[in-house]
This record gives C-alpha cells, structure tokens and sequence, in this order.
C-alpha cells in the first residue's frame, strides 16, 4: 500500500478492477467519481486490465471514450 505521509492509500484503479468483478450501484458510483481524476494514462491501464480480466465489462467501453 503506497504511502504519502502519515496516510496509506490505495491505487484508484486497481481498486476499481477489483470493484469490476461483481460491480454493484456503489461500485458504479465509485466509477463514475473516481473516472474524471483519473490521467490518461491511469485510464488507459484500468482499460487494459479490465480487458484483460474482465473482457466485455461495460466499463471498458466508457474508458475508451472518455
């Protein structure tokens, strides 16, 4: 778990591959929050994820066009 100061995070997109698996109204929600702070390059490795591990998942689609 990556640190900054006192404070443990987690990284934002690997959460949401986690989340993608069995995505509930909340983890839509997460989604939805968390896309438009995501950098390209973020946005391009949860896509590539998401292909990877959960191919067809409908976040994958609106990752591509954002």
């Amino acid at each position: 778990m990556p640190r900054s100061g006192p404070h443990s995070y987690l990284i934002p997109e690997l959460v949401l591959l986690f989340k993608a698996k069995a995505t509930r109204p909340k983890d839509q929600a997460d989604f939805e929050g968390i896309l438009p702070l995501l950098s390209r390059a973020r946005r391009d490795v949860l896509g590539a994820w998401l292909a990877r591990v959960h191919p067809g998942h409908g976040w994958t689609a609106e990752l591509a066009v954002s």
